[in-house]
């Protein structure tokens, strides 16, 4: 759908991309200067920001921009917006369908001049669509109004803004008036289309118009996107295309391309570049980049790139020729460390930042609380969950990683268990943090049998503190079995008579002698 570069600060920002009412699953691909690869999944839910009736939510956030903390370096990004920058904003539900919000941001403007400004509004769901409504105002005198409707109509998604200010300045676009935009988009089956069209006015009255054309789609094992962007009013008119193409012809080479263009005021070829990348083993990878510049200088750039990635880091090193400025050599080493279950640190080739951690501690509850006491309870070794080959070490840690802030299934392998008489509990959900350990004390428990005969075809209940818990029939000769029953107090019933057991660690397997009662009553 689109594709940008990160700046020198290692940040990237994709404006307009288009979105549709309802639940967008995007999917950003990162492709590293020396072959790295990785990807993440963004679920984002257009018109879906309803607050439950009654329900306070709030968000906050701050940055100091303009700054390098590191080797007192400035940010070679948005160097124009500088200082600390703050942002607050609740919602609260008034009703099934409408919310309440507000937020309080402060900034410092491009004039090296303290803003602060306030808004509220309000996030509807009528007509089919999601519809939202803001009122601002700045500390200056200025205020303004935003508003959206968001909607599908006849299968395409619809998207109309209109913005009005009155001596209000933003950070972003500090000399505008108004605006109206209006954007459609389909999905095509592998087809997508995205239409938009834009009218701003600034504050010198000067009117400019945009108008976007963009389709993206798939053909076998390849994306194609291409853009057209038509600008007029202002200083002149500009009308410009992009084309990029990306896909693998083989599991082991993947293969991108990029044109930029240029109609008006001129038909050229501003731009082409195009990568190779070839997994030349599991853990080796070459790439082969060459980017062209067809106007002015027409300079260009050469590099080849090889990584290689081991289990703890990974080396890469590149090689490059640029026209301009000649010949130049990178090396670098990457790796992360995250704390482990023993206390001490890990290091792996991979971002830490984008896994948490969860310690699973596994111990045998002989006091059968379900808490971990160290002075009653034996920690177990060599346990694994179900679905991960990690064991458990003297310390019964196991250190679970998995990606961060996403819900994570944790349950103990009973195989694993040192006696076949062992359980542990129904599995649970945890959602891993990065940076930060969590540790889930699961338990297990030592359990019994209970055995004994009543009349073939008898229901027998198993019964704690009064509440059913399991439940069988009595075979054709009376036998029944009750398995993997922990260590307590139960009441074991027929509709005839109940009778009292324990099953504890002295009597592990308890046989039900039941009373001669049935007999007598049936007679």
């Amino acid at each position: 759908m689109d594709f940008r570069k990160s700046d020198g600060s290692g940040r990237y920002i994709f404006r307009e991309i288009p979105l549709l009412f309802g639940q967008n699953n995007l999917v950003l691909k990162f492709y590293g200067p020396q072959g790295q690869f990785r990807q993440e999944s963004h679920p984002v839910n257009i018109g879906g920001r309803m607050v439950p009736e009654g329900k306070l939510w709030t968000r906050f956030s701050s940055i100091d921009q303009g700054e390098n903390i590191f080797l007192g370096r400035n940010s070679q990004t948005r160097t124009h917006i500088k200082g600390y920058r703050g942002f607050g904003e609740v919602f609260y539900g008034l009703s099934p369908r409408v919310t309440l919000t507000g937020s309080l941001t402060s900034f410092m403007s491009d004039t090296q001049e303290r803003t602060l400004i306030g808004k509220t509004g309000l996030l509807a769901s009528y007509f089919g669509g999601s519809l939202k409504l803001d009122l601002l105002a700045d500390d200056k005198g200025g205020f303004g109004i935003q508003s959206a409707f968001l909607r599908n109509i006849m299968g395409w998604g619809a998207q109309y803004n209109h913005v009005e200010f009155f001596d209000f300045r933003t950070d972003r676009e500090p000399n505008l008036k108004r605006k109206r935009k209006l954007r459609v988009n389909r999905g095509f089956g592998r087809i997508f289309l995205e239409l938009s069209a834009e009218q701003k006015v600034d504050t010198f009255d000067v009117t400019r118009y945009e108008y976007k054309g963009k389709v993206s789609g798939s053909i076998n094992r390849f994306m194609l996107t291409h853009e057209l962007k038509a600008n007029y009013g202002g200083t002149g008119d500009l009308v410009r295309g992009a084309f990029l193409a990306s896909g693998r012809i083989n599991p082991k080479l993947l293969l991108r391309a990029n044109v930029n263009y240029e109609v008006q005021p001129s038909t050229d070829i501003i731009s082409i570049s195009g990568t190779m990348d070839c997994k030349a083993r599991k853990d080796l990878t070459l790439r082969m980049n060459v980017i062209k510049n067809m106007i002015d200088n027409k300079d260009y750039v050469i590099s080849q790139s090889l990584l290689w990635e081991g289990q703890k880091a990974g080396v890469g090193i590149t090689g490059s020729y640029s026209s301009v400025s000649g010949y130049h050599v990178m090396a670098s080493v990457s790796f992360s460390l995250s704390p482990d279950s023993n206390g001490g640190y890990s290091v792996n080739r991979t971002p830490s930042v984008n896994n948490g951690t969860v310690n699973v501690r596994v111990f045998l509850d002989h006091d059968q609380d379900g808490i971990y006491n160290s002075e009653v309870d034996e920690l177990l070794e060599d346990v694994r969950l179900e679905n991960r080959s990690e064991e458990s070490g003297e310390n019964g840690m196991i250190a679970v990683k998995g990606p961060a802030y996403r819900l994570t299934r944790l349950k103990i392998d009973e195989n694993t268990l040192p006696d076949l008489f062992m359980v542990s509990p129904e599995p649970v959900a945890v959602r891993p943090r990065p940076s930060h350990i969590n540790t889930m004390n699961i338990p297990v428990w030592e359990t019994g049998e209970i055995e004994g005969r009543a009349e073939p075809g008898d229901l027998i209940e198993l019964v704690e503190d009064g509440k059913v818990i399991d439940s069988t029939r009595a075979e054709f000769d009376g036998f029944f079995l009750f398995e993997k029953v922990r260590y307590k107090k139960y009441k074991i019933r027929t509709k005839q008579q109940s009778q009292e057991v324990e099953v504890n660690k002295s009597h592990p397997i308890v046989q039900v002698a039941w009373r001669d009662t049935i007999r007598m009553a049936k007679k």
